[in-house]
């Protein structure tokens, strides 16, 4: 294999449950990778099983950037991951490794093509406190406009039912006095970027899939692990980490809103919808190169060729 150039990266990216550990796993064996995680829900300490984190075993064989970094309590953005992201990148390089960004977070994959403003204001937690409070109180939309009322430069989201986004918006725009668009920069991603999508032929199979490994969830103890974060005292079910699918439903079995069939059914349905916008992502994304589930032969050879071109 021919000596390493810098500024090489690629990126996996993929909707839940079609087998992007595995693959990581085998890349790792196999080129001169280093595995940096792209995954909105991998960050948090404590959420092991709800996530499909990599085992321990997993773990030590291929060791993944940008796991396990925050407790369940801390806000993470966009920001802070570009931010970790670009120096793992620059980290991996330095090691003489190809940076490998693997995830189904497609915003994160965004963000990094397309960049924000290092000024982007990082998460204050005491500004977020005072917006979940607003947020408990009268709900996100009115919350939104009554804070327009007394900022008249706050600017409505494109997407208007993403709660998260719109929280983060505001956040920014109260510390920063600018709205987050102001923050985009057209600066290019300063690497020459391999950009692969595992796409599923067929949505049963995937439905299949998400629905046998959310109940291998329920058998591995999600049921322990929620209730362990139940009986801290510091979290609720207004907390990012709380609100990733699985951990939310359980959360509200455990405090008796919803029964224990009803938790099964939505954390299952909420996954394949969020396969849906994870495949929508991928289907409208440029330069990228699809493969099926399980083709990571091809996968393999195509990085190879890639790292040796």
């Amino acid at each position: 294999m021919k000596k390493l150039r810098k500024k090489k990266i690629i990126f996996i990216m993929g909707p839940t449950a079609c087998g992007k550990t595995e693959l990581a796993m085998i890349l790792n064996r196999s080129l001169p990778v280093r595995v940096i995680s792209v995954d909105s829900c991998l960050i948090y300490k404590g959420l092991d099983i709800g996530t499909s984190k990599p085992t321990i075993d997993q773990l030590r064989s291929c060791p993944h950037q940008l796991i396990d970094i925050i407790d369940p309590s801390k806000y993470y953005s966009v920001s802070n991951f570009q931010k970790d992201a670009n120096v793992e990148i620059e980290r991996s390089i330095l090691l003489e490794r190809i940076p490998l960004l693997i995830g189904g977070t497609m915003l994160y994959f965004r963000t990094l093509l397309g960049g924000l403003d290092p000024s982007l204001p990082n998460t204050n937690p005491e500004v977020r406190s005072f917006l979940h409070n607003l947020v408990r109180r009268f709900g996100i939309h009115k919350t939104f406009f009554l804070l327009k009322k007394v900022h008249p430069r706050l600017k409505k989201m494109v997407n208007f039912n993403d709660s998260q986004r719109m929280l983060r918006a505001m956040e920014v725009f109260l510390i920063s006095g600018k709205n987050i668009e102001e923050f985009r920069t057209s600066d290019r991603f300063p690497y020459f970027v391999l950009q692969i999508a595992i796409f599923p032929r067929d949505k049963f199979r995937l439905h299949r899939r998400i629905e046998g490994r959310f109940l291998k969830m329920l058998e591995k103890g999600l049921e322990e692990e929620v209730s362990l974060l139940c009986s801290r005292g510091d979290l609720d079910d207004s907390f990012p980490s709380i609100r990733s699918i699985g951990y939310r439903q359980m959360w509200l079995y455990l405090c008796g809103k919803i029964d224990y069939d009803k938790m099964v059914y939505e954390s299952i349905r909420d996954t394949k919808n969020l396969a849906k916008k994870q495949m929508t992502w991928i289907k409208s994304w440029k330069n990228v190169k699809l493969f099926d589930v399980g083709e990571n032969s091809k996968i393999l050879e195509k990085i190879a060729y890639f790292i040796d071109t």
